[in-house]
């Protein structure tokens, strides 16, 4: 069980890297101009921040289609429990495309119930914040597999 925790950790990962380039590069370049005081306000600057809320428009647009994207990926895994086949986001988008609509469900059904759990389980003085986190796997795992089932007789059919 543990392995195929770490299999989808790699496939996380994998997914995210364009996003840490995305956003992190233009982080990077508006810190080196920010750090020099005496240049604050001239036309680099500006040209630095803007880059850095493009890149930030980039990286959220990113971000909702890995949160769609990931689902697929790890119903792949958890049924085929082959890395590479999983790894593969041409596998991912032929499963997200023949059933879009319940892929996007499950990415927003589960950012709800992370937000609201969470805030459960703060305010169950931080302690909650554990149970709520395995409350959020259930919903998680359960959501993962019914998308899965759901848009592999799709994909069959195609």
């Amino acid at each position: 069980l543990i392995v195929d925790c770490f299999k989808l950790i790699a496939i996380m990962f994998l997914l995210m890297i364009p996003l840490c380039l995305v956003v992190g590069c233009p982080s990077g370049i508006v810190g080196a101009v920010s750090a020099n005081p005496e240049r604050s306000g001239d036309a680099l600057q500006l040209l630095a921040t803007a880059i850095q809320v493009c890149g930030g428009f980039l990286g959220a647009i990113y971000g909702i289609a890995v949160g769609v994207l990931l689902p697929a990926a790890a119903g792949t895994l958890a049924a085929t429990d082959d890395l590479g086949k999983a790894m593969n986001p041409a596998t991912a988008f032929k499963l997200v495309r023949a059933n879009l609509g319940v892929y996007v469900i499950v990415w927003l059904v589960t950012a709800v119930a992370a937000g609201v759990l969470s805030f459960i389980g703060v305010l169950l003085c931080g302690i909650g914040v554990f149970v709520a986190a395995a409350y959020h796997a259930a919903i998680l795992g359960h959501l993962v597999g019914q998308a899965y089932r759901q848009a592999s007789p799709t994909l069959a059919a195609a």
